[in-house]
């Protein structure tokens, strides 16, 4: 089945496709990326509204559809590019449900000012960072990479470093960083 200027359809590369052929899915993205890049332009609120987001926000969409194409069944009345957009509109509340909890959020949280290790970060860089978390011990350099590089929740870090609570692993990465900052300050 062909359209009327003899390219395949949809359904037909999506058949193609799901038989493992790659050439297929390219031509799958080329035809529908303008459309779903159009169409999810100005799905998104406030800050995250530039043309990369909404790339991201494509992208997303593809790399969460395209593994379930293989199981996609177009019997059932729903066609390739409403099945997009309909993830398109998902992902998108979701990114704008994250963008108002985030805005509230600084609205009441005050603003912080950048911690020691923040600015070491940003003037000396990270390679300056991991030279100093060597020279601490090695329990202290673990607290700070887990809570400040890799973002671990008190309760990762806490069972991640085998302290017995949260308060236990607030109060280990206090005193890390509380040796980092002194050997800033011995080194400055």
């Amino acid at each position: 089945m062909s359209t009327w200027d003899g390219e395949p359809t949809s359904l037909v590369l999506l058949a193609r496709y799901q038989h493992g052929d790659e050439a297929a899915r390219e031509e799958l993205l080329a035809r529908y990326l303008p459309k779903l890049r159009r169409f999810a332009h100005g799905r998104l609120n406030g800050h995250a509204r530039d043309a990369q987001d909404t790339q991201d926000l494509v992208q997303e969409a593809l790399l969460k559809s395209f593994p379930k194409l293989e199981d996609f069944d177009a019997s059932n009345g729903v066609t390739f590019f409403p099945y997009l957009t309909r993830t398109i509109c998902h992902l998108a509340r979701d990114w704008n449900r994250r963008e108002r909890r985030r805005s509230v959020l600084e609205e009441i949280l005050p603003v912080r000012e950048p911690s020691p290790l923040d600015l070491l970060i940003q003037e000396d860089g990270f390679e300056r960072l991991c030279e100093e978390l060597d020279m601490l011990e090695p329990r202290q350099s673990e607290a700070i990479v887990a809570r400040d590089l890799l973002d671990f929740s008190w309760r990762e870090v806490a069972q991640h470093l085998e302290f017995g609570t949260e308060d236990a692993a607030r109060m280990a990465v206090k005193r890390a960083k509380k040796a980092l900052v002194k050997r800033l300050e011995d080194d400055a």
